[in-house]
């Protein structure tokens, strides 16, 4: 994933300072690494409210990857919605209106689990300062020796699953894998965990 953030990283400053509500934008690739075959990007822009997570997407093409980071983002707005996708304007508003662009490429392995309840095992999380999905060798580690486990649910946490939380003690935490990766790269911490 790039995650984009405005000149003065304020969406890592909504993290960091705990508000309720706040965003982030990214570009994905659901692929090891980005390779000349790679041909489906999604640019997306995940809202959080306290608990609630809401997540608008777009399937780019690689010519349209390119010219996000390169070119002019208003025209890929103007022909993604003359395609009839239906999220556009609520993903490009915040990147035209904030100036965002690329700052941190964050890259884990996941195992997931289907069922009820959507559960995913993310672990080998390392990141780099970078305006592309490239990999680099200056990736660096991420919480060696840590893995988020995450549960996503529609309505209520099923009652097998509360059974498991109780059984090993297990709390519910926040984790922000763009967050961790910008405080492991800029070693900078600024509010107390």
């Amino acid at each position: 994933s790039l995650y984009f953030d405005t000149p003065r990283l304020e969406d890592y400053a909504d993290k960091a300072g705990g508000f309720s509500r706040r965003k982030k934008i990214r570009i994905r690739i659901y692929e090891r690494e980005l390779t000349e075959a790679t041909r489906i990007f999604w640019l997306e822009k995940k809202l959080r409210y306290d608990t609630v997570t809401a997540k608008d997407r777009v399937a780019l093409s690689r010519d349209e990857y390119t010219e996000i980071l390169n070119g002019s983002k208003l025209r890929i707005l103007h022909n993604l919605k003359k395609r009839g996708e239906r999220d556009t304007e609520n993903i490009f508003r915040p990147l035209l209106a904030e100036k965002m662009r690329p700052h941190v490429l964050v890259r884990y392995r996941r195992i997931p689990f289907m069922g009820s309840v959507r559960i995913t095992l993310d672990h080998h999380i390392e990141a780099c300062q970078t305006d592309n999905l490239g990999y680099t060798r200056f990736m660096r580690k991420v919480r060696t020796g840590s893995a988020v486990l995450e549960a996503k649910f529609a309505v209520a946490l099923p009652l097998w699953f509360g059974n498991i939380l109780r059984e090993f003690d297990l709390r519910r935490t926040t984790f922000s894998k763009y967050a961790e990766a910008v405080e492991t790269l800029y070693r900078y911490h600024p509010i107390p965990r």
